[in-house]
């Protein structure tokens, strides 16, 4: 039983950060994106701070990875412009629920 719960513990852990992971964090809603209705920057990406095996949407990071992941098919680079928490209410233990709001600008060159 031991080896079984060790053997599922090291393939977590390894899933962790990865691009399969960042799909599931992405399908959960932890992060999703709008078109900018300003000029100076492309995307407002949302980022909850919610935690999970190697993910912490706190984590500036992990934050990057997200940005990065999910803009990856557009923007050769991304530059992250401004990055405001916007607390949305508490978790359980009074956790403050916050949503990350990032604007991305694509960088194409």
């Amino acid at each position: 039983m031991k080896k079984i719960f060790s053997l599922v513990f090291i393939i977590m852990v390894a899933a962790c950060g990865t691009t399969s992971h960042l799909k599931i964090l992405r399908s959960s809603g932890a992060f999703r994106e709008e078109p900018s209705m300003e000029i100076g920057y492309d995307f407002k990406l949302f980022v909850k701070n919610t935690t999970d095996f190697g993910w912490n949407g706190d984590n500036r990071e992990d934050r990057e990875k997200v940005a990065n992941f999910n803009f990856e098919n557009r923007c050769k680079k991304i530059e992250i412009i401004e990055e405001n928490p916007l607390q949305t209410g508490t978790y359980a233990l009074n956790r403050p629920a916050i949503t990350w709001i990032m604007k991305i600008k694509c960088k194409k060159d």
